[in-house]
């Protein structure tokens, strides 16, 4: 029998990271204009790094594990700023 509980796992956590990434866009383009936070530095544009995690099962011989997506960190983008004059 195919086990279906796998692929949903596995593309559930892909929706689940996706969603944070667009929340993290959304984030950047609101603040698109800001000049100064509120640590008095200018706003950076942020980015989301993905990893895949292997989903194991926890009981012997409950089928093969499947593999996920999960969000491995949320980083700043770190290019030169244009200095004004």
């Amino acid at each position: 029998m195919i086990d279906f509980l796998g692929g949903i796992q596995s593309t559930a956590s892909a929706l689940n990271a996706e969603r944070i990434r667009m929340d993290v866009i959304s984030q950047n383009i609101a603040n698109a204009n800001t000049t100064r936070c509120v640590n008095g530095q200018p706003y950076r544009r942020q980015q989301v790094m993905f990893e895949t995690v292997l989903l194991q099962q926890q009981l012997p011989g409950s089928g093969p594990a499947t593999q996920g997506v999960q969000v491995a960190r949320i980083v700043a983008d770190l290019p030169l700023l244009p200095r004004m004059h």
